[in-house]
């Protein structure tokens, strides 16, 4: 009979996987794993230590879901190994003196399909009502710029309350509330254009899709924000892919991302996690090798391969599926202004001209 491997030993295979190339992942989700690498051995002299008993507990508790939409409905939630990663590094690492958790915030950029809504909803779910420890009326939230799309999230962790009955007989759902008697916790959507954002204590919260978030969007975001330091442990998901420079908000925090995750001169912000897969900058869009780095879920054919052939066979000769492809599956930043002839059609005019227009009156324009 063959052990099943345990999560640590699952954790240590990924990462080794990622560390020698035979996981194809993009330069930033490789940066990532070599970051808690460094920090196992580094991080203790900053004042944190990896716990791996809450982290193997956290990782446990996702079997006890059942998945709820699709092909997928009634199955247990088994976490895939990039998804293994993020909860063992976010739940594993606290502070070596009070052992409350590191990470006050948790960037996770996937391409689309991935799975990000059912995954931030499971991690919210976790720390709202079996947190370690429990959190005395943990106010928690899902957060976006309009309450309708927060209620993607909300409405999935309320799904996954209905499907179990030992959570049935804890945590208590309504339409717009999900609540734990026992403890007065509560959970909410919430949007820009909610009524109330103020004097707001987060336990914990998502943040939907912060590609979307504009500068009309800041005072939310800035609330959010300085909410979390009243909280002893608190936790900020946010789940996004990629924006366009239209994307203030995204971009600020993308970039300070990147940063943190830089092997060569890190920024130090050891209270954020970060984990992105994407595409590098010099992969070739059309290159479906490297379409897993944005896509993890692509090998376990979560994300079909056949989709993402037929929307790249149309992005092709198309500017603006060009684009859509490659930001929301691809994870490639692109501006908001589409050019008319991508650059292989425009290419196609360096030829001889097809006319004979020797000793003729021509007139020519062009619009820049």
């Amino acid at each position: 009979m063959i052990r099943a491997l345990t999560n640590a030993e699952l954790v240590a295979q990924y990462m080794e996987e990622v560390l020698s190339g035979e996981r194809v992942v993009g330069k930033l989700e490789l940066h990532a794993v070599m970051r808690h690498q460094r920090d196992l051995k580094e991080a203790h002299n900053r004042g944190f230590i990896f716990n791996p008993e809450l982290a193997d507990r956290a990782c446990n508790f996702f079997p006890n879901i059942m998945h709820t939409t699709g092909e997928y409905h009634g199955k247990p939630f088994y976490l895939e190994p990039f998804q293994r990663f993020i909860v063992w590094c976010v739940f594993g690492w606290v502070h070596a003196k009070t052992g409350y958790r590191r990470f006050s915030h948790a960037m996770i950029e996937l391409a689309r399909g991935n799975g990000k809504s059912p995954f931030a909803a499971a991690l919210l779910l976790l720390c709202f009502a079996y947190d370690c420890p429990i959190e005395a009326r943990a106010e928690c939230y899902t957060a976006a710029t309009k309450k309708k799309q927060a209620r993607i999230v909300f409405d999935e962790v309320k799904r996954f309350v209905q499907a179990n009955k030992h959570m049935q007989t804890r945590i208590r759902t309504m339409s717009a509330k999900v609540v734990v008697p026992s403890n007065d916790s509560t959970l909410e959507p919430l949007g820009q254009d909610s009524q109330n954002t103020d004097g707001l204590i987060p336990h914990c919260l998502t943040v939907d899709e912060l590609h979307a978030w504009q500068e009309r969007h800041r005072d939310l975001w800035d609330k959010l924000e300085t909410a979390l330091g009243k909280r002893t442990q608190p936790l900020m998901v946010i789940i996004t892919t990629y924006g366009d420079d239209e994307s203030e908000i995204w971009e600020e925090q993308h970039e300070l991302c990147v940063s943190i995750l830089d092997p060569h001169n890190p920024m130090n912000l050891d209270d954020w996690f970060v984990f992105i897969a994407a595409i590098d900058e010099e992969d070739d869009t059309f290159d479906e090798s490297c379409w897993g780095k944005a896509n993890p879920l692509l090998a376990s054919g979560v994300v079909k391969i056949n989709h993402l052939r037929s929307m790249a066979k149309a992005a092709k000769y198309e500017p603006l599926r060009r684009a859509r492809f490659e930001r929301y599956h691809l994870n490639r930043k692109t501006t908001s202004a589409v050019k008319l002839f991508p650059a292989e059609l425009w290419a196609n005019g360096n030829g001889p001209f097809p006319l004979d227009l020797d000793g003729r009156t021509c007139h020519g324009g062009f619009d820049w």
